[in-house]
């Protein structure tokens, strides 16, 4: 799949935020900002490669399938 692509190419990158994002104190905040921000990059890596309409990220991004 394109996330397992996704994850692969940026792993390091996520895990460099993650760990900054980890060392502070509003662990709420935290788990906010990667769930915005692992939609974010995963709209546009799908966008770029593919050209999923926002509509379609989105669902794919909820649901976790592809409709078609």
């Amino acid at each position: 799949m394109q996330s397992d692509q996704f994850v692969s190419c940026n792993s390091a990158v996520v895990l460099d935020i993650f760990m900054v994002l980890v060392s502070t104190r509003s662990r709420h905040i935290t788990v906010l900002v990667l769930s915005l921000m692992h939609f974010v990059l995963i709209f546009f890596s799908n966008f770029m490669t593919s050209g999923l309409t926002l509509f379609r990220s989105l669902y794919i991004y909820v649901v976790g399938a592809d409709f078609g």
